[in-house]
């Protein structure tokens, strides 16, 4: 029940956008934990956005309204499920970040809780902040632990 809600949120998010109304691409976006302070991760979820920075900057544009966010944490660990609510662009204060608004479907800051990418396919690595996953990843795998996660999230609340 709770797969195909998400399914029907994420066609209407797709529907909105006007380029690729063909199919949900899924992106891997790392949360770069490694080269910042300890709140980097934290900022995604809380302000509901993914950023990058430096020389990575032009990466988001790559992903489109509706696609799917998969935020990457170091050992092969996803922390946050989101949906793009629009294209990439330029931070106002710093001309080296570039910020994308997401829809967290689900994210968790508790390092015991996360999904591993052996459960949802075997995606490939590069060094690079934004990474196009869609055929990497098992869709019907992800959706069913997605599901599992917002259940437990919800009966938690």
């Amino acid at each position: 029940m709770v797969q195909k809600r998400l399914l029907k949120q994420l066609n209407k998010l797709r529907a909105k956008s006007q380029k690729r109304a063909t199919e949900v691409r899924i992106y891997c976006v790392n949360t770069n934990k490694k080269y910042h302070n300890k709140r980097w991760r934290e900022r995604f979820f809380y302000e509901n956005r993914v950023f990058t920075c430096c020389l990575k900057q032009l990466d988001l544009d790559l992903i489109e309204q509706g696609d799917l966010i998969l935020a990457y944490h170091n050992d092969k660990r996803v922390v946050g499920v989101g949906v793009a609510l629009e294209k990439g662009r330029q931070e106002d204060n710093c001309k080296n970040i570039k910020t994308l608004a997401v829809k967290w479907l689900w994210y968790s800051l508790n390092k015991k809780e996360y999904i591993n990418l052996d459960s949802i396919g075997n995606p490939s690595f590069f060094n690079a902040t934004v990474i196009d996953w869609t055929k990497d990843i098992d869709k019907v795998e992800l959706f069913k632990i997605l599901a599992e996660k917002i259940s437990k999230k919800g009966a938690k609340e």
